[in-house]
Formats: C-alpha cells, sequence, structure tokens
C-alpha cells in the first residue's frame, strides 16, 4: 500500500480496508505493518489515540476538529462515521 501523508489519511484507510471495528492498537499495528506513515514518535499509538478522538463523534475536547470522522463503540473500539 501507498505511504500516506497524513496520521488521517493511514486512519482513514485502515478502517476502510478493515471493515470492522478497531482499537487504537490494533489500528496502529496494520498501520506499521503496512508501512501506511512513518511515525517520528517514541509513542506511535498515544498519537493514534489522539488523533482519533480529536476526531470521534460524541467527544466534545477543547482540541477536538469540528469534523467527525470516527465513531467508537462500547468495547473502545473506532470505526468510520
Amino acid at each position: 500500500m501507498e505511504l500516506q501523508k497524513t496520521i488521517k489519511e493511514a486512519i482513514v484507510l485502515t478502517l476502510k480496508k478493515q471493515n470492522k471495528p478497531l482499537s487504537a492498537s490494533e489500528i496502529y499495528d496494520f498501520i506499521h505493518s503496512n508501512n501506511l506513515f512513518v511515525f517520528k514518535s517514541t509513542n506511535p499509538k498515544a498519537i493514534i489515540s489522539s488523533e482519533l478522538r480529536k476526531r470521534c463523534a460524541g467527544l466534545n475536547l477543547k482540541k477536538a476538529y469540528p469534523q467527525k470522522l470516527f465513531k467508537k463503540d462500547v468495547e473502545n473500539r473506532y470505526s468510520l462515521v
């Protein structure tokens, strides 16, 4: 698969390809194993979690983006809105 320009794009592609709700850790594992994004962080799973929360429907965070792309279920798994 092609390297994505942003973390958001890599997450969206992962959720589309897997076509099922995934945890932040599962999303990271898919991104990493398929070389979708190169992380420069020492804690890339935290970066994934933060990006998911900022774009998650139903979560009103100060640093949230207005466009919501993800939703979270009761098992803390994310899917596309």
